[in-house]
């Protein structure tokens, strides 16, 4: 017997695509439910409306206390080994940390999958199938290798977990430019089908008795989420946009002329096409106490809060977000008292991204240079993309050079 289950990730405090219940055994989602920690009422009412259950494990976005993810008929599943069906589980594997920039080591996920397998070994009987739901991806170089994804993106654990349980699917989350995407994954003999369902997502059948899976991702199946359907290319546009415009304008007001300039992921999309559309980032000459002095006397209608990062090359940012709109967030980054991050202001490259609006953009190798300092999957994709995109125009040696004079300092 054919067993349906709606399965979504990376949905941001939106809500899932709009799928029947109907015939379905439960909703599964592979992480990342929140936004940056922030709890997500909308998705917690959606979920209120499922005739079934919806099964989630936490992803990095899903920090905090997380008492929503026991509301209703929703489950956190987090290292949980959850019988669905006559012979059927569904293997939860989650982390979060103490906010949405932490992402687990390969020591950490690795404990929680030596609890998981344990587990599931002590729940699951000879002939027992499973399907493992996780945020995390395994590292799977042989499967998925997409254009402008790192080949290291993903957890050796997660591999190892999925090459002892032998589920007949895992389903994953977070490199969000492998949405809507699958694969398969053989070993020993096993099949494992591995999907990505995104934020658009797709349906999972699974057969226990005929040890079968098969994953179709919704984008080709006429359920629309109202979301962008090409999510490669969509953050390109938030430089051209009236909310990018306003926040632009506030920072450059804000602060002297060649004393600010744009990094992170809308500066990379100056160069190139990353796949998630996060926060408008500046980087701004002085310590963090300058920083906040300046937003609390000029901001006061915004909520503006510090926060603290003491093993980045930036330690201390910012953040400025609209009460009214709390999607619209200014992070402004302090160059306290390194050079080189004064030096990466300095160096900035004016750029008109919109009729009259002209932004100071940090050059594509101090971008490549901060990325690979803060070294998080995400990061490599980013530095994977912009290389492509960008070749041998990039001054590898400047990257190089300041890559390991900068580590040698740390």
């Amino acid at each position: 017997m054919q067993y349906h289950f709606n399965c979504v990730s990376d949905t941001h405090g939106a809500v899932p695509p709009d799928a029947s219940d109907n015939g379905i055994t439960a909703w599964l989602h592979a992480g990342d439910v929140c936004d940056r920690g922030q709890e997500p009422p909308a998705f917690v009412r959606w979920a209120a409306l499922r005739r079934v259950p919806v099964l989630v494990v936490r992803g990095n976005h899903d920090a905090g206390q997380g008492a929503w993810l026991e509301e209703g008929r929703l489950h956190d599943v987090s290292e949980e080994v959850v019988q669905v069906a006559p012979r059927l589980f569904v293997v939860g594997v989650g982390w979060s940390g103490m906010n949405f920039c932490c992402l687990p080591s390969e020591y950490a996920l690795n404990e929680v999958c030596k609890r998981v397998i344990s587990r599931a070994r002590s729940k699951m009987a000879a002939g027992d199938h499973c399907v493992v739901l996780t945020h995390y991806p395994a590292w799977l170089p042989s499967v998925f290798s997409p254009e402008g994804t790192s080949p290291d993106a993903g957890y050796d654990c997660i591999r190892h977990l999925i090459e002892e349980l032998n589920p007949l699917a895992a389903v994953q989350g977070h490199i969000h430019n492998l949405a809507c995407s699958q694969g398969l994954y053989e070993h020993k003999g096993h099949r494992t089908v591995v999907a990505f369902p995104g934020p658009d997502g797709g349906q999972l059948a699974v057969d226990p008795e005929a040890a079968t899976a098969s994953f179709a991702p919704w984008l080709t199946e006429g359920v629309d989420s109202g979301t962008e359907k090409k999510r490669v290319g969509a953050q390109r546009d938030i430089l051209k946009t009236p909310e990018f415009r306003t926040l632009a304008q506030m920072a450059l007001a804000t602060f002297p002329p060649n004393s600010l300039v744009l990094i992170g992921d809308l500066a990379v999309a100056h160069y190139a096409n990353p796949p998630l559309t996060v926060d408008v980032d500046f980087l701004a000459k002085g310590s963090c106490g300058d920083l906040l002095e300046v937003a609390a006397d000029l901001w006061a209608p915004w909520e503006v809060m510090l926060l603290s990062f003491p093993k980045s090359t930036i330690k201390h940012c910012v953040r400025i977000k609209s009460k009214q709109e709390p999607q619209i967030v200014l992070d402004l980054w302090a160059c306290g008292s390194s050079g080189y991050l004064d030096s990466v202001v300095d160096r900035a490259v004016p750029v008109e991204v919109q009729p009259g609006l002209v932004v100071p953009i940090a050059r594509a190798e101090d971008i490549i240079v901060l990325k690979e300092l803060a070294g998080r999957d995400k990061d490599r994709e980013d530095v994977a993309m912009m290389s492509h995109a960008l070749g041998d125009t990039l001054d590898h040696v400047y990257i190089a050079r300041t890559l390991d004079r900068l580590r040698q300092e740390q």
